[in-house]
């Protein structure tokens, strides 16, 4: 029996349907979520965002420490990444490379944390580098205090 159903994620088969999912909710209804991603080997650990939230982060990070000259380039450019992520429009990277992004972000390598203080860094990488992922946020084991939480 032939069906009219579109494969899943039929454009680019190099990102999971599940992920991919994940990520046009996080850029059409700000949706965060805490997920670990495996990238080359490492556990990348954070919550996930839209993409117009990291780049207002990014603008809030970078606007503390520029002098206002150059503060107001970095806006502009800014600027353009967060309108074209405003309103789920961050879905039309599926012709060509699209980012993940994420807030409080920490790297695992082996049994050390990176950054290692508690709030974690901003992180932007390609869809298309993660081998496997799963949902929650990996802690550090000394600030853990309950059992499976996130």
């Amino acid at each position: 029996m032939a069906t009219d159903k579109k494969e899943p994620n039929s454009g680019n088969t190099s990102v999971d349907d599940f992920l991919q999912s994940l990520y046009e909710l996080t850029n059409s209804a700000d949706l965060e979520v805490g997920v670990t991603l495996q990238v080359n080997g490492k556990n990348i650990s954070g919550i996930m965002i839209s993409g117009s939230e990291y780049f207002k982060l990014t603008d809030e990070l970078l606007s503390s420490v520029w002098s206002s000259d150059v503060k107001e380039k970095i806006d502009d450019a800014l600027e353009a990444n967060i309108e074209f992520y405003s309103g789920g429009s961050g879905n039309s990277h599926a012709q060509g490379e699209q980012y993940i992004h994420m807030r409080n972000t920490h790297i695992f390598e082996g049994d050390i944390m990176i950054p290692s203080n508690h709030d974690g860094a901003l992180w932007r990488g390609k869809m298309s580098s993660i081998s496997g992922f799963f949902l929650g946020k990996l802690e550090d084991q000394e600030e853990i205090s309950e059992p499976g939480t996130y």
